[in-house]
């Protein structure tokens, strides 16, 4: 995927994972996950890759790290309180 395509989809796909989590729809925990995961991804890619750059030089890689590992790991607990 290339990079500009990455940054513009989440205006679609975090407005539909919104959408599945304010119906209670474990859907929208796993799509918010995929989301978080693939946008770490392309960012970590985006500073290493093509800017030869590392973390401790980048605070908002950092903030999303962290933002990331929120979700990730609170995804299991929020899961089960919801419907299908």
């Amino acid at each position: 995927m290339p990079l500009p395509t990455s940054w513009s989809s989440p205006a679609f796909f975090d407005s539909l994972a919104a959408g599945l989590l304010i119906a209670g729809k474990r859907r929208g925990v796993d799509l918010a996950c995929a989301i978080m995961a693939t946008g770490l991804a392309v960012n970590w890619y985006a500073t290493y890759g093509i800017q030869h750059s590392d973390i401790a030089a980048q605070p908002g890689l950092q903030r999303l790290l962290a933002f990331t590992a929120l979700v990730l790991g609170s995804a299991p607990f929020v899961r089960r309180h919801l419907g299908r």
